[in-house]
């Protein structure tokens, strides 16, 4: 019976000694366990089959041997596995990969393909410069104008390989750009330079009621057209703005502006260019725009272009034919 109790106690005692103790690999306990299930089993047979005790202890310690070598031998195993550098490891991210390439996109740009760390091993040689195209990114129309806007880019000079949109308008907004000439460095910087020449226009000489017009009356209808603009516009505000001249929503805003657009282009917008044509033909000379305050220049290309764009459109027309009618001889 000594062989039974010994099984008997080693199954009990390995797996506490082994809960208790967690330095003990589990894989020595499991096989001590299974030695003496099968030393438990032994103890059934007839009596001359049984082995006697000492064989017993020497079976018992066998099976531990077992169990501590296979534990040893899976640590060693799991310690190359993690040593062991993979391929992919020994390449930067995207290389030899079908669904990553190697060569990003930046900006629409290719950058240069990623190069392994100088500590990896060699891999695929870098590809040449000249085999690297940058892509031809689509654009944007240039000068896009909408809704009742007018364009003047005469004279203009504008490359159709520019990596950006030119320009935009929209609502009833306005881009006065003649003679402007976009160029293209070595550097790849890009310069707009709003050149003149063929593409720079003036007001015409006057062909209407106000040709033939006194100096004084013509400059009385100016100062009465500055005084209409002037109550035009605070209208116009009134109307856009809320009391607390909060910016509008986009359907408001839209209604508002397209009322008086038409307003303006119904009253003012001849009326507003005659004068002005009239007034530079009585002065006798051009003037220049360095001559004049920025509400003035800006005045000048809404009577010239006949439309009613910007935050204060009416107000800087008025500005404008108020600098030339203090410019009129007396």
């Amino acid at each position: 019976m000594e062989g039974f109790y010994l099984a008997l106690g080693a199954t009990i005692l390995l797996p506490f000694l082994q809960w208790a103790f967690p330095t003990i690999p589990k894989l020595v306990a499991y096989a001590g366990v299974a030695g003496a299930i099968v030393l438990l089993l032994s103890e059934f047979l007839d009596p001359s089959m049984k082995p006697p005790f000492s064989a017993a202890i020497l079976f018992l310690i066998g099976a531990l041997c077992i169990g501590g070598s296979g534990h040893l031998y899976l640590q060693s195993l799991k310690k190359s596995v993690r040593e062991k550098p993979t391929e992919t490891a020994a390449r930067p991210p995207g290389y030899n990969n079908p669904d990553r390439s190697a060569e990003k996109v930046i900006g629409g740009i290719p950058a240069k393909p990623i190069e392994p760390a100088e500590s990896t091993p060699a891999v695929a040689p870098e590809a040449p410069a000249s085999s690297i195209q940058p892509p031809i990114r689509p654009r944007g129309p240039v000068l896009e104008a909408t809704n009742d806007s007018k364009i003047n880019a005469a004279g203009a000079v504008i490359p159709n390989d520019l990596p950006f949109q030119l320009g935009k308008a929209d609502g009833g907004s306005v881009i006065d750009m003649p003679g402007v000439v976009v160029t293209r460095k070595d550097d790849g910087t890009i310069a707009i330079n709003t050149g003149s020449g063929s593409g720079e226009r003036y007001f015409q000489p006057p062909t209407g009621e106000f040709a033939d017009m006194s100096v004084g009356d013509l400059k009385a209808r100016m100062r009465a057209t500055v005084h209409d603009l002037n109550d035009f516009q605070a209208n116009f505000e009134k109307d856009f703005y809320d009391p607390e001249r909060k910016y509008p929503s986009k359907e408001k805003a839209r209604e508002v502006r397209n009322k008086y657009s038409a307003e303006y282009r119904e009253k003012f917008s001849k009326l507003a260019l005659s004068l002005a044509e009239a007034a530079l033909f009585r002065i006798g000379r051009r003037v220049d725009g360095s001559e004049l305050s920025r509400q003035a220049n800006d005045g000048g290309r809404i009577i010239l272009n006949e439309r009613f764009v910007g935050p204060a459109p009416a107000t800087e027309a008025a500005a404008f034919l108020a600098s030339l009618e203090s410019r009129l001889p007396d």
